[in-house]
């Protein structure tokens, strides 16, 4: 699961970078000048007593999905379409020769929730983002499935075909 909208501030930091400056860059921008810390979700998550591990989206999805994947000794693939991102996204990225599906998956900063939740908890996690004492919540949308087979790290495309992407996401050591 994960909270939010990714790969927008990766896409505000584009479009920085290449000084475009719209109407259509503005929530983009913002997303990368001023994170949003996602506590208030923390708080719902952690008291719903329904989460195995969780993660900040700061090194890309792929990058820290992997992380909780390598410490938990198990795999996962992710949906693409399900991926959450903000409206215009990808009319943007077009404008920008830039690769959408790059951005959410590689793409850093988010400062999104990325957790996983056991079968047996998805009910709770349902009731916990929609009490009425835990609004306003940011979306929270489930992208994938966690599976036992610990090399197994892929994204599923619509038509069920699988990919790694190329850039996995931000190396602390490396970039």
């Amino acid at each position: 699961y994960v909270t939010g909208s990714l790969g927008a501030a990766a896409l505000g930091l584009c479009c920085l970078q290449r000084k475009v400056k719209d109407e259509m860059t503005t929530a983009f921008v913002q997303r990368f000048n001023l994170p949003q810390a996602r506590l208030k979700e923390a708080r719902v998550l952690q008291n719903a007593n329904c989460i195995s591990s969780m993660i900040d989206l700061s090194d890309g999805l792929f990058k820290d999905m992997s992380h909780i994947a390598d410490a938990s000794g198990v795999g996962f693939l992710l949906e693409l379409e399900k991926l959450p991102k903000l409206a215009n996204m990808d009319m943007l990225c077009k404008q920008l020769n830039l690769n959408a599906t790059e951005l959410l998956l590689a793409g850093g900063e988010d400062y999104e929730l990325l957790f996983t939740v056991p079968r047996s908890g998805a009910k709770a996690l349902q009731s916990a983002c929609q009490a009425k004492e835990n609004q306003p919540l940011a979306s929270v949308a489930c992208i994938g499935t966690i599976v036992e087979d610990s090399s197994e790290r892929a994204v599923l495309r619509s038509d069920g075909s699988r990919f790694v992407p190329q850039r996995h996401g931000f190396d602390h050591f490396n970039e």
